[in-house]
């Protein structure tokens, strides 16, 4: 049998499979990931596709091996700034892990003798040999700590409802170590109030869990204190009529506060919640704007957490992170580096 003849039999048997399933099993199939995850492996699977020869990836049906997925990280290319460019080394890796993903679903599904192409020795040398010619220094989000925080809510501090919503975003992300997608994904009904602040709950997107996520009021003199900004918010939506639903919403010029969702439920998409970091950055005259991302309030509140010395299993616990050295390389090294090197001593 040709490996064409053999690809047609995996694809009739994978298509009888599917229809098997119903509506609802589809759905525990496509919730399996987070949004973010699915639309990264997606874009490494169109990338292969592509370079496989298909103009729509939906009809990428071929079983490719690992020999084709070398010459695929050796060839590909994607367009920076009107530039043809090699990918990132965390871009190919990201990619590779959507096109395992994807074969880690349909392998199951044929009865023939197939690997995961991913599992291919020859890849994972060549992965290595991809790694040392391209290898640059990791590009993390410019952090957002407390003062850049106090500085962009003093900056932001007429009484406009769209001022409130955004004094509102920037320090529950902070103080929650949030995700883009868990700030837009919170709903007005999971903040309780409790004598010593608030109690968000909230769904991590990453480890599909539920977590309580303390906000504390605060305790020094100052006028950021995150539970009266939240507060303000959460009266400021009151008085417009909105009681349950997305708490993070948009806001249009005339500082009406969205009703109704947009497709996919929310009321405030993940990008936007990044632009309006980025602009708020911007406008208060922060520096290396250009290095704010959706992720400077997590990164932001670990650093300050990190300086602050708090334990690193209380870092790992508020941010839901599961790889201790993850947060020691990313956050408590590089907002301790000088403190830490210990050449202090030396000169």
């Amino acid at each position: 049998m040709t490996h064409h003849d053999l690809t047609t039999q995996h694809n009739n048997e994978l298509s009888n499979h599917i229809t098997q399933l119903n509506s609802e099993a589809k759905k525990l199939l496509a919730d399996s990931l987070s949004g973010n995850t699915k639309i990264a492996y997606i874009a490494g699977f169109k990338k292969l596709a592509e370079y496989m020869g298909y103009k729509d990836h939906t009809e990428f049906t071929q079983i490719v091996t690992g020999n084709d997925l070398v010459n695929f990280i050796s060839d590909v290319r994607i367009i920076k700034k009107d530039v043809e460019v090699k990918p990132a080394v965390s871009t190919i890796k990201l990619w590779l892990s959507g096109i395992r993903s994807i074969y880690d679903t349909i392998i199951p599904t044929l009865n023939a003798p197939v690997e995961n192409p991913c599992d291919s020795p020859l890849l994972k040398k060549a992965l290595k040999g991809y790694t040392r010619q391209n290898a640059a220094p990791l590009r993390q989000a410019k952090p957002l700590v407390k003062k850049d925080i106090d500085l962009i809510c003093n900056t932001e501090k007429d009484d406009s409802t769209i001022a409130k919503r955004n004094r509102a975003l920037l320090l529950l992300g902070f103080c929650g170590l949030l995700r883009r997608s868990e700030i837009v994904a919170i709903n007005i009904e999971d903040v309780q109030d409790h004598e010593n602040g608030l109690i968000i709950n909230i769904f991590r997107s990453k480890t599909q869990s539920f977590q309580q996520i303390p906000i504390h009021r605060a305790t020094k003199k100052t006028n950021v204190c995150p539970v009266q900004i939240i507060k303000e918010w959460r009266d400021e939506l009151k008085s417009q009529g909105i009681v349950k639903g997305g708490l993070i919403r948009s806001v249009n010029r005339h500082g009406q506060i969205a009703i109704h969702p947009n497709e996919n439920g929310q009321f405030l998409t993940a990008g936007n919640v990044a632009k309006t970091i980025k602009k708020l950055a911007e406008k208060a005259g922060l520096d290396d704007v250009e290095k704010v991302s959706g992720h400077s309030l997590r990164s932001g509140g670990a650093t300050e957490l990190a300086i602050s010395e708090v334990a690193l299993w209380k870092i790992m616990q508020l941010g839901d992170w599961t790889s201790p050295s993850m947060v020691t390389n990313r956050y408590v090294r590089s907002a301790r580096i000088f403190d830490d090197s210990g050449m202090d001593s030396v000169f």
